[in-house]
């Protein structure tokens, strides 16, 4: 029995380490009270992230509210300065929306695939744009710097820093685990535990 028990516990392990990633910088849960930032075609919202070590990323996870059905698609980027895509960019089309709130404004806690290899410790930003129809990025007030298009240099007419008025997010590096465990892990698990299944045979005297 104890034997079953190590093996089934080893086959868990294996299954839990498939979906999780770590954790490359966090911004704070989604609040929904604060407002949020528009994020709709024609506006573009750019939040600062540190990381201490190069470090790849995976995915995201983001605050967003809607007034017209869980959200469908957005563009993100990565870059070394505000609204900068030098490092990655691309379009989510396959969201992850998990309804949080609902009423006026539902609110979503939306994961989706990103890329990027950040090479060096440092200052990055993370932007969203593009969102489908009445979609807005939850403001929470991270430790992150928050910017709003259009974007200026900082001390102009214009200019789009808006402090600590930040948004709620997470980034997270690739998964160290494939997404389908491999043929021989399967294998040897299954004959594991048909093993420690197996009643032992009483020897004869």
């Amino acid at each position: 029995m104890k034997l079953v028990t190590l093996a089934t516990l080893a086959l868990l392990a294996l299954l839990a380490a498939r979906s999780r990633a770590d954790e490359v910088y966090d911004n704070g849960p989604v609040n929904g009270v604060f407002g949020a930032w528009g994020i709709v075609p024609g506006f573009s919202v750019s939040d600062s992230f540190t990381v201490s070590a190069p470090t790849a990323l995976g995915s995201a996870t983001v605050g967003l509210w809607a007034d017209s059905g869980a959200p469908t698609t957005l563009d993100w980027s990565i870059g070394t300065t505000p609204f900068g895509s030098d490092i990655s960019s691309g379009t989510a089309t396959s969201l992850d929306n998990v309804l949080l709130t609902t009423g006026y404004w539902d609110i979503f806690e939306t994961s989706f695939d990103i890329s990027g290899d950040l090479g060096s410790a440092g200052t990055y930003y993370f932007t969203l744009s593009g969102a489908s129809d009445g979609v807005s990025w939850d403001i929470n007030n991270g430790p992150s710097m928050a910017y709003e298009t259009p974007y200026f240099p900082s001390g102009t007419e214009g200019a789009s820093e808006v402090g600590s008025n930040s948004d709620s997010f997470q980034l997270y590096s690739p998964s160290s685990v494939p997404d389908r465990l491999p043929t021989i892990w399967l294998a040897l698990g299954s004959m594991l535990v048909l093993a420690a299944a197996a009643k032992p045979r009483r020897a004869d005297c």
